[in-house]
């Protein structure tokens, strides 16, 4: 849970800092007085960067050399410092001592951030929902992290060693493949099997949440694993084992493309209404409600998995959503933890959970009002 967050000359901001409540928090103001630059400060303190904004340096105020986000919790290790600064690495801190990784921040601040381009969750390409995936995946596997920061590594050799053979510049390209191949498979393994077992787990809590938003009006949701080699009902080990035969057996035609084409890098989610595909058959509305109930059921995850209380960081989510929807969100929102949220609409707080309100006097000028 985030108690304080502190920002200098970031975005729109000079120097503000705010106390936020333990349970319910909004932040209420019109389009372009700096709402999302606030979640997106927030986020930075569970992942050490924005969910939302490629380049380091666009949070840095214009006309400024660097940037500082510095965020508090009740637990005394939960104090998380981060500098950005033009030309240079990002610096982050954990209670005073830098990080040299930054995968070591995650899970400090146990986060699930939702934006207005969440939607892209269903609607938009796989790549949107396997980041989806190790995003919640990282914050509670230590093994599971580890595991993808090695697939990343090697799977780019094996690209660049692909290439070389391809282009006849790389001399034993073959034999380096094969290592290659060899080392990429278990980690292939852990992954699709973590996987596998956090899918299983969200299609449940995200089906049951979709019902309760949707008032039982919305259809059945499900979520459904598509990896590119079969994985269910397998442990890691055996995963590791078939994708080393089928990578193996396919390595001609990786060659003639100069790139890998099956792996957890090729993963993708399936939401699924009844027995279609919620991509292709469902309304807008839908498509909101399921991929807001699919983060939800993240959280509901990290909720049990992490020993701090999940920040759900909501931006401007509720686009597609009738009132009624919107306030059964809220609600179930409010459950799984401390919610953040902006919106340059009013937005009731659940029954007993007043909380913070926040409101701006002009760009960059927010104070606590409740």
């Amino acid at each position: 849970m985030i108690r304080k967050l502190r920002l200098v000359s970031f975005r729109a901001y000079d120097e503000v800092e705010l106390e936020f409540d333990a349970e319910f928090n909004r932040i209420i103001g019109a389009n372009g007085v700096g709402k999302t630059s606030l979640l997106e400060a927030t986020a930075h303190l569970g992942f050490g960067n924005s969910p939302w904004s490629g380049r380091n340096s666009d949070v840095i105020k214009k006309g400024e050399q660097f940037a500082i986000i510095h965020g508090n919790g009740k637990a005394r290790q939960q104090d998380v410092k981060i500098r950005i600064k033009r030309g240079t690495r990002k610096e982050v801190y954990l209670a005073d001592k830098r990080l040299p990784k930054l995968s070591e921040l995650l899970g400090i601040f146990p986060i699930t951030a939702v934006g207005p381009q969440e939607i892209e969750l269903v609607k938009g390409s796989p790549t949107v929902r396997r980041r989806m995936l190790d995003s919640a995946l990282c914050q509670v596997d230590t093994v599971y992290t580890d595991a993808l920061s090695k697939y990343k590594k090697i799977l780019a050799e094996r690209n660049f060693a692909l290439k070389g053979v391809k282009s006849g510049s790389l001399a034993g390209g073959h034999v380096l493949i094969d290592t290659l191949d060899e080392a990429l498979a278990p980690e292939a393994g852990t992954i699709m099997e973590s996987r596998m077992r956090f899918i299983n787990d969200l299609s449940k809590h995200g089906a049951e949440i979709y019902k309760e938003m949707t008032a039982g009006k919305g259809g059945e949701l499900s979520l459904q694993y598509k990896p590119t080699i079969g994985a269910d009902g397998k442990g890691a080990g055996e995963i590791s084992e078939d994708f080393y035969k089928k990578i193996a057996a396919r390595r001609k035609r990786d060659l003639d493309s100069g790139d890998t084409i099956l792996g957890p890098h090729r993963d993708d989610l399936l939401f699924i209404k009844g027995k279609e595909e919620m991509a292709r058959f469902g309304s807008w509305g839908q498509a909101r409600a399921s991929s807001l109930a699919a983060l939800l059921g993240a959280s509901k995850i990290l909720h049990s998995g992490t020993n701090s209380p999940v920040s759900l960081i909501l931006d401007d989510c509720f686009a597609e959503l009738d009132p009624d929807n919107t306030s059964r969100f809220v609600e179930i929102a409010s459950r799984y933890g401390q919610v953040i949220l902006a919106s340059s609409r009013e937005i009731e707080p659940p029954e007993g959970k007043k909380g913070a309100l926040f409101t701006f006097e002009g760009v960059g000028n927010v104070r606590r009002t409740d």
